[in-house]
């Protein structure tokens, strides 16, 4: 337990705000076939999902325990920070494309 996730309390938020960047670039990568562009609210819910998809990874690989104190808390941030990270690079490519 030395890695950055537990001697940073800041490094999770910003791997999850990565982590919407490239939700979002991987939706847009598909969404090219079909020469559309994605909506704001299938990111959201696309990023919501993948979201909910890896807290249920990080339970079952015992990443993180329900039982924790702070796993309601966290979770919620992670999730949070997800749909930001996906909204923020949705915002930014739509300024410049």
């Amino acid at each position: 337990m030395t890695g950055l996730y537990w001697i940073t309390g800041w490094f999770d938020g910003v791997s999850h705000l990565i982590g919407g960047f490239g939700i979002f670039f991987v939706l847009s990568y598909v969404f090219s076939f079909k020469s559309k562009k994605p909506s704001l609210g299938v990111i959201i819910t696309f990023s919501l999902l993948i979201g909910i998809l890896w807290e249920l990874f990080e339970i079952k690989y015992g990443i993180t325990s329900i039982l924790s104190r702070q796993y309601f808390p966290d979770t919620s941030m992670d999730l949070v920070c997800d749909i930001v990270g996906s909204c923020i690079a949705f915002l930014i490519t739509r300024q410049k494309f």
